[in-house]
C-alpha cells in the first residue's frame, strides 16, 4: 500500500521532485564548502556531523533514484557511483580550498553509508514513477 502511495505522489509531482533534487545537490555543495567557522558548533551530540553527512547523501540518493528512473541495477549503480564521486570531489575540495575545512575519510564513509542505505531502502520499496500496482507486485 505504501508503494502505491509513493508512486502516485512521485508521478503527480515529478517536475517538482526534479527541482528538489537539484536544489538538494546545491545545498550539499554549499554546506560542505562554506568556511568551518560559519557552521554551528554543538557538542551535545558526539559526531553529529557524520549523521548530517549520512542524511544529506541518503536523501540525495533516494531523490536521484526516483527522478532518474533507472529500472535496471546497472543504472542504479551508475547513479550511486556518480553521487559517491561527487562526495569524493567535495571532500578533496575541502582539503584544497582555504576555508578551514579538511579532507575527512570518516565523512566520506558517512556519505557512502547514506548512499548505500538510500539504495537499499529504494530496493526494498521498489518504487519508480510510472509503475502500476501490478508492476510493484510482480517485482516483490
Amino acid at each position: 500500500m505504501i508503494s502505491v502511495t509513493i508512486i502516485s505522489i512521485a508521478n503527480k509531482y515529478f517536475p517538482l521532485l526534479k527541482t528538489i533534487t537539484i536544489v538538494w545537490l546545491i545545498l550539499i555543495t554549499l554546506l560542505c564548502l562554506i568556511p568551518q567557522d560559519d557552521l554551528p558548533q554543538t557538542e551535545l551530540i558526539p559526531h553529529l556531523d557524520k549523521l548530517v553527512h549520512f542524511s544529506l547523501y541518503f536523501v540525495l540518493t533516494v531523490l536521484s533514484l526516483i527522478v532518474y528512473r533507472k529500472p535496471k541495477l546497472r543504472g542504479k549503480i551508475l547513479i550511486m557511483t556518480g553521487i559517491f564521486v561527487f562526495s569524493l570531489l567535495i571532500e578533496i575540495m575541502q582539503g584544497i580550498l582555504p576555508f578551514g575545512r579538511t579532507f575527512s575519510l570518516t565523512d566520506l564513509l558517512a556519505n557512502l553509508s547514506g548512499i548505500a542505505t538510500g539504495f537499499l531502502l529504494f530496493q526494498v520499496v521498489k518504487v519508480l514513477p510510472g509503475q502500476t500496482i501490478k508492476d510493484v507486485r510482480s517485482e516483490l
